[in-house]
């Protein structure tokens, strides 16, 4: 019997939604947004000129680094705009009642902390292999 089904989080974890499904589509996106960053690095490594893995390594740490920096900036740039006295005050003046302005600001807010936690993921395994790297080269 898995872990979440006989402790507490059992009921947490079955109203958040979340299931192998769930999981799996954040891997494969995950999966994705790495496969592409890394091919892009390596891309704009050759038309640079920078031709060896030393140099990728470094182009990785870079990169990893600007990855977490917008996921960072993402989630502050979301809030800032979502807590805005003008931003509540036009939801407070539509027609929609308090619950669903509420389900609107968790949907908001579920999806720029998606971004996020997949940009400073996607950093955080960019740094690691180039740190891996630069470690056995």
């Amino acid at each position: 019997m898995p872990w979440y089904k006989r402790s507490k989080w059992r009921r947490v974890i079955a109203d958040r939604g979340f299931s192998r499904q769930l999981i799996i589509g954040y891997l494969i996106r995950f999966s994705t947004w790495l496969a592409v960053i890394l091919l892009a690095t390596g891309i704009m490594d050759y038309l640079f000129g920078w031709r060896t893995l030393y140099l990728y390594a470094e182009s990785l740490f870079i990169v990893g680094g600007l990855c977490m920096v917008v996921g960072a900036l993402a989630t502050m740039g979301n809030w800032s705009q979502t807590r805005s006295f003008p931003y509540q005050y036009a939801s407070s003046a539509s027609q929609a009642d308090i619950i669903t302005r509420a389900k609107q600001q968790m949907k908001d807010a579920e999806a720029s902390y998606s971004f996020s936690a997949l940009a400073i993921l996607a950093g955080l395994a960019l740094v690691g292999l180039s740190l891996l790297i630069h470690q056995f080269v």
